[in-house]
C-alpha cells in the first residue's frame, strides 16, 4: 500500500527512516526510534494492507507495539489499519499515541488516504493540530529540506556538531516526558514538544515556554559549523508537560547521553 509509513520521516513507502537492518541513527530530540527488525515488519505490514488483509495487518502491528512499545511508526500504521477497518476510535487512540511518541508529520499524516475516515472527528483534527505544533519546533537550518516542504530540517546527530548535552525522561509507556540541557555550568529545561521553559512554579513544573529555532552557525573556514539555538515566537503560558520537572516517581526512568550532541537511545 502505498501510503504505509516505513520511518517516522517517511512517506509513500519510502524507507529513509530506516538503515538497513542496523540500528537507526537517533533523533536530536530523543524522540523512540525504530530498531532492528521493524522495517521487516512495516515491509509486511504494507503487504497486508496492500493485499486489503487489514485484520491480520493489525493484528501483526498490535503484535509489534507490544514488543516496540515507543515505536511511533507502528503506532501510525496500526491507525491505519484500524481506520481501514471501520474501528475509529481505536484507530483515533493508536494515532494519539504515534504523536505522543515522536510521529510528527502533519503533511503525511493530511495526505494518507488511509485515515479519511477519521477526518471529520474532532479528535483527528486536535491530533493533526499537535503533530503540526510538535513538527514546529524541529531542528531548522538550510542544511536539508523536508520532501513534505515542511521546512528546512538538520538533524545535528548527521550533520553538525553541538557542545551541549541533553538528558532525557521517558515515561513507563516510553512517551518522552522533556529533557535537561547541559551547556557548561547552564542547565535549561525543555518540555516534551522542544519548547524551551522559561518559568516555573515552585514544584518546578513549566508555566511559560518559548518555541526554539535552530541554525547552523558558521565557526570558521578551517573548522565545521556549529548548531546554535535561540528562543524564537510568543511566550506560551499556563502548565504544559511536567515532564522531566515533576518530582520522580516510580515510572521515570532517565536517559543520559553516552557523548555531547549524541542524544540517548531508549532500549
Amino acid at each position: 500500500m502505498s501510503n504505509i509509513v516505513l520511518g517516522l520521516s517517511a512517506a509513500c513507502a519510502c524507507t529513509a527512516g530506516f538503515a538497513g537492518e542496523s540500528a537507526a541513527p537517533p533523533s536530536v530530540f530523543g524522540a523512540p526510534r525504530e530498531r532492528p527488525g521493524d522495517l521487516r515488519i512495516a515491509e509486511e505490514a504494507a503487504r497486508l494492507i496492500a493485499a486489503r488483509e487489514y485484520a491480520k495487518a493489525e493484528e501483526l502491528l498490535l503484535a509489534a507495539v507490544a514488543e516496540s512499545p515507543r515505536a511511533a511508526v507502528h503506532r501510525y500504521n496500526l491507525a491505519c489499519a484500524q481506520a481501514l477497518l471501520g474501528k475509529t476510535d481505536d484507530a483515533l487512540a493508536s494515532l494519539r499515541a504515534a504523536v505522543e511518541r515522536g510521529y510528527v508529520d502533519a503533511a503525511h499524516m493530511e495526505a494518507d488516504g488511509d485515515l479519511e475516515s477519521l477526518r471529520a472527528t474532532a479528535a483527528y483534527k486536535e491530533i493533526l493540530g499537535a503533530a503540526r505544533a510538535a513538527g514546529e519546533t524541529r531542528i531548522l537550518s538550510v542544511e536539508y529540506r523536508s520532501r513534505a516542504g515542511g521546512g528546512n530540517y538538520a538533524d545535528p546527530a548527521l550533520h553538525t556538531p553541538a557542545d551541549w548535552r541533553d538528558e532525557y525522561d521517558y515515561d513507563g509507556e516510553g512517551r518522552l516526558r522533556g529533557w535537561t540541557r547541559l551547556r557548561g555550568e547552564s542547565r535549561e529545561s525543555f518540555t516534551a514538544d522542544g519548547a524551551l521553559v522559561t518559568k516555573k512554579d515552585g514544584a518546578g513544573r513549566p508555566l511559560e515556554t518559548r518555541a526554539v529555532r535552530y541554525t547552523s552557525a558558521p565557526a570558521g573556514a578551517a573548522a565545521a559549523p556549529r548548531l546554535e539555538y535561540a528562543p524564537a515566537g510568543e511566550v506560551r503560558t499556563g502548565e504544559r508537560d511536567a515532564g522531566a520537572f515533576a518530582p520522580a516517581g516510580p515510572e521515570r526512568r532517565r536517559r543520559e547521553n553516552e557523548k555531547p550532541g549524541a542524544p540517548a537511545r531508549p532500549h
